[in-house]
């Protein structure tokens, strides 16, 4: 197996005197030779036959496979807004062996077989990700950012004279906040 765009010298192991490989569809260096050099943009099989000048010929066959790098690495955020002291949750796509999760270019936060990464600091992130065969891609940098807290907030309950049963009484909540919930 080969990545996209790579190459690989294909041997003919043989005392043969002529050569000629097949098929012949541009990705060999040569059709005549004992070892062409084959860049294939997909997977190939490609038959060789030996001929030996007394008109014997031998035929064998290689397939290479060629990962594809067309995969799309997105780098997404499954979180949304969220807030400090809180994760976001960072995908790309299944598919690749290792994935290397790099924090603003330079400091590595995870490495191993997990597709998804939990960030809890801000900052710019991009994953790379690489086959058995060393293949890499390389994500788009997706930089993560956390809302901030809410400063702590006083509630103070207001009433003329004290609290009886049917009574109006105020609750205030001091500001801090852009939304707030009232729970009884």
């Amino acid at each position: 197996s080969i990545c996209s765009g790579e190459e690989s010298i294909l041997f003919a192991a043989s005392y043969g005197e002529t050569f000629s490989w097949v098929p012949n569809d541009g990705s060999l260096s040569c059709l005549n030779c004992a070892s062409p050099v084959a860049n294939p943009s997909e997977t190939t099989t490609y038959t060789v036959t030996v001929g030996n000048g007394n008109g014997c010929s031998s035929e064998e066959s290689i397939t290479i496979n060629v990962l594809d790098q067309n995969i799309d690495l997105t780098l997404v955020d499954n979180s949304g807004l969220t807030c400090i002291g809180t994760g976001h949750e960072l995908l790309v796509p299944t598919g690749f062996d290792n994935y290397l999760w790099v924090l603003d270019g330079i400091t590595f936060v995870q490495n191993g077989s997990d597709n998804n990464f939990t960030a809890s600091i801000p900052g710019t992130y991009q994953v790379i990700a690489t086959s058995t065969n060393a293949c890499e891609l390389i994500s788009n940098e997706l930089v993560v950012e956390f809302n901030p807290s809410p400063s702590s907030i006083e509630v103070e309950i207001t009433s003329e004279g004290g609290l009886c049963d049917d009574e109006p009484f105020e609750i205030v909540a001091s500001s801090g906040g852009n939304t707030y919930q009232w729970t009884i």
